[in-house]
C-alpha cells in the first residue's frame, strides 16, 4: 500500500462521517455565538495569523446560520477551531461579562 494511500485511509477514519457526531448539534455555538466569535477572531487572532481568507470564511459562517450540517466535516471542524481560538483569546473576565453561556465541549 503506497503512503498517500495509507494516509488518506487514516484521515478518512479519523474524519469520518458518525451518527454520533451528527446527534451531538449542542456542542456547536450558537448562530449567535458563533457570530460573536467569530468577531473575536477576526479582532484578536487574524492580525497576528494571516491563515483564513476573511471574505469567504465572514460568508460561510454567516451563511451558515447554525445548521452545521450544511458544511461538509472539514469546514464544521474548521469552525470548531475558529471558536476554540476566539474563546481561549479572550480573558476569563471577558468571557464571563459577554453575557453568552458557553457550554461547549471542544
Amino acid at each position: 500500500m503506497s503512503d498517500t494511500r495509507r494516509h488518506n485511509s487514516y484521515y478518512s477514519f479519523l474524519l469520518r462521517n458518525t451518527s454520533a457526531a451528527h446527534q451531538r448539534e449542542d456542542l456547536y455555538p450558537l448562530p449567535l455565538q458563533m457570530l460573536f466569535l467569530w468577531q473575536i477572531y477576526v479582532e484578536n487572532i487574524d492580525p497576528f495569523m494571516k491563515v483564513l481568507h476573511m471574505p469567504t470564511m465572514t460568508k460561510t459562517i454567516r451563511e451558515m446560520r447554525g445548521s452545521y450540517h450544511s458544511l461538509g466535516s472539514s469546514m464544521q471542524a474548521l469552525v470548531l477551531v475558529i471558536s476554540l481560538a476566539a474563546i481561549m483569546s479572550l480573558e476569563d473576565e471577558e468571557v464571563s461579562s459577554s453575557n453568552l453561556r458557553f457550554d461547549m465541549v471542544i
